[in-house]
């Protein structure tokens, strides 16, 4: 008997592995507002929020290079307007809002006590595929900027 009769063989590729588009860009929406949701709740705990991601570095006593989990710049989606005590949240693919209606791409909130409620929406309006339209011509109008001339 041979090693490869001994192995559970498929006709699976990877390339029937990689999801849609839009599934796609659904994680990474929902991936951003998780992040969004968790800085959301340790603001209302008081505590700190540190986004961390894994970095080449160089040991500064052995000169070498290591992957180390370090602190990145994390952008809050989300202000409140001191004059009226109202939240504001902005959804955004890369640095650019996102539109949600037609030259609306901002979500007003009575107060900071509405912000976790109202993202923990979003996360489900996301993941049920609500924006999908919204996301793919965010993507299309980001890739505009990275075409090469051919001259």
């Amino acid at each position: 008997m041979t090693i490869l009769s001994k192995l559970n063989l498929t006709d699976m590729t990877r390339s029937k592995m990689i999801a849609s588009p839009e599934a796609r860009l659904r994680h990474k929406m929902l991936e951003a507002l998780e992040e969004q949701i968790a800085a959301a709740n340790a603001d209302k705990n008081g505590e700190t929020f540190v986004k961390r991601a894994s970095r080449f570095v160089t040991d500064q006593e052995t000169g070498e290079r290591v992957k180390r989990d370090v602190p990145v710049q994390f952008r809050r989606w989300w202000w409140t307007d001191a004059s009226n005590g109202k939240t504001y949240i902005q959804l955004r693919y890369g640095n650019k809002p996102l539109d949600l209606a037609k030259g609306k791409p901002t979500i007003e909130l009575k107060n900071v006590d509405d912000l976790v409620p109202t993202l923990e929406q979003i996360h489900k309006a996301v993941a049920d595929g609500e924006i999908d339209t919204i996301l793919i011509s965010a993507k299309k109008e980001r890739a505009k900027g990275f075409v090469r001339n051919s001259a």
